[in-house]
């Protein structure tokens, strides 16, 4: 009776294994510029197709408008307050000021914190209650090298995001 307790249980393990190592894809994916430009053309794609407007920063971070703003654009040195989620273009979320804090804000000094190039771009074009979806290639973002284990190597982000509130450095 041992016996078989024990090869059903062995039984019941091998396929246990079999089942956990079958659901493990080998997916060797061959991240590079080119099929991050491929990928950010589809989806730049898809937004027009659905009737978005998308516009486009200087420096190249792309983005559409949700809800307008009002007020001035930020200077150096106020106190900016984003609440924002941060996906990759294939929608998994990696980041979300909800995440960071009770008030759900991302509150930071403009300029007075290192940021990626395409998010410190972008924050020149939110005045109070602006909305938008912003699209960051990663030149603008992370690179070559990704964020290990969150964001892939030539992974452009997405984050939809809006101002919250703009503190002038004066009125501090």
């Amino acid at each position: 009776m041992k016996n078989y307790k024990l090869i059903r249980l062995g039984l019941y393990f091998g396929f246990l294994f079999f089942v956990a190592t079958a659901c493990l894809k080998d997916e060797t994916i061959d991240y590079t510029p080119e099929r991050e430009q491929g990928m950010l053309s589809e989806y730049l794609a898809r937004l027009v197709s659905k009737g978005h407007n998308v516009d486009t920063t200087a420096a190249g971070v792309f983005y559409v408008p949700v809800e307008a703003g009002q007020g001035e654009m930020p200077k150096a040195g106020d106190t900016l307050s984003v609440i924002y989620y941060g996906f990759l273009i294939t929608g998994e979320v990696f980041d979300a000021s909800v995440w960071h804090s009770q008030d759900s804000l991302y509150t930071f000094v403009y300029k007075g914190v290192e940021m990626i190039e395409g998010w410190d771009d972008m924050m020149k074009y939110m005045n109070k209650g602006r909305k938008v979806e912003c699209i960051i290639p990663s030149d603008l973002a992370y690179g070559a090298e990704g964020v290990p284990g969150v964001i892939p190597p030539f992974s452009t982000i997405v984050f939809a995001m809006k101002m919250k509130d703009i503190k002038p450095v004066a009125a501090q």
